[in-house]
């Protein structure tokens, strides 16, 4: 019967579960310990690391979309009228 207790599949199953939500936490821990500034350098690092790659994309980091905000809002209000 699938998904029996005393199935080897669904213990092996279960504790690659809990093993990755262990995980998880410890990741959150250490993200919540450390410094914006720190994560800041962690996202220009992953921004750099992208643009490294061998294919063609273009990659908008949110604070860029937000500085362009005011802008489409002032277009939509254009086209309205």
């Amino acid at each position: 019967m699938p998904g029996y207790l005393g199935e080897p599949n669904y213990s092996r199953a279960l504790y690659e579960t809990l093993d990755e939500a262990r995980a998880l936490e410890k990741i959150e821990a250490a993200a919540n310990a450390i410094g914006s500034k720190t994560m800041s350098l962690q996202y220009l690092d992953a921004l750099r690391t992208l643009g490294a790659g061998p294919a063609t994309k273009f990659v908008l980091p949110m604070e860029f979309t937000a500085l362009l905000r005011p802008l489409v809002n002032h277009a939509e209000r254009a086209g309205e009228s």
